[in-house]
């Protein structure tokens, strides 16, 4: 619960084991310099112990919530699988591309979701990454529209980091382009 109730833990503690649990040898008076030492010092360290856990609770609220907010600031599709291909984390970009509800996926295997696309580019590409833990990088014609994406696996310490871009607009750029150039 934070720095005060953490405080006053540490002082019943002290006082609980110093005179409930072992017999007092020493009264705590400013009149005994060595027992109010012992009491400052233990104080000191108690105090310092809960500074650093109240930092590191913070820190990694923080980071928590930094994470899921730069998720969610996304416009691009992401998503994580594990070694297993399960899906442990989407964006959503990602539950909006393949139109599902938000996380909806996480927890199901990739190609249980997204079944017969075994014998596609995007899976030789993921399938690559996770075998040689190499990043690949392809360009691949979403399957019954004429949109073009970037698709970028990185390995991870878990398993595979997917991003996903839409090159749609460059893609007809650069057909148009070809097609003025070979008229010519």
């Amino acid at each position: 619960g934070g720095f005060g109730p953490g405080m006053f833990s540490t002082l019943v503690s002290i006082f609980a084991a110093r005179y409930l649990y072992a017999s007092p040898r020493y009264e705590l008076s400013v009149d005994n310099p060595q027992a109010s030492l012992q009491f400052v010092l233990t104080l000191s360290v108690c105090v310092t112990i809960n500074l650093f856990a109240a930092r590191l609770r913070n820190s990694a609220f923080r980071n928590g919530r930094l994470y899921e907010e730069l998720l969610s600031s996304m416009s691009d599709p992401f998503f994580v699988v594990d070694r297993k291909w399960t899906v442990l984390q989407t964006n959503p970009a990602f539950d909006q591309f393949i139109a599902s509800p938000s996380g909806s996926i996480v927890g199901r295997s990739l190609w249980e979701v997204f079944p017969g696309r075994e014998k596609t580019e995007v899976y030789r590409a993921l399938k690559k990454t996770m075998e040689t833990r190499e990043p690949q990088l392809i360009e691949s014609l979403r399957p019954g529209t004429d949109s073009w994406y970037e698709i970028r696996a990185f390995p991870t310490e878990f398993g595979v980091s997917v991003f996903i871009h839409d090159i749609t607009e460059r893609k007809m750029f650069e057909t148009t382009r070809d097609r003025m150039l070979t008229d010519e």
